[in-house]
């Protein structure tokens, strides 16, 4: 499951992305940070959080 959070201040998005292992979801979350930038964006690597 994809899950996207626009920041209301326009700088960027989130992307929440629940993990699978061998076609099963697995408690793990992984949590990415997009930021606008002049060129394009910044991504950033937030967190695997458990569940």
């Amino acid at each position: 499951q994809l899950e996207i959070y626009d920041y209301d201040d326009q700088t960027g998005f989130a992307v929440d992305y629940d993990l699978t292992s061998n076609s099963e979801l697995v408690d793990m979350r992984l949590q990415i940070e997009f930021l606008y930038t002049d060129n394009g964006y910044t991504v950033r690597f937030l967190d695997v959080d458990p569940g």
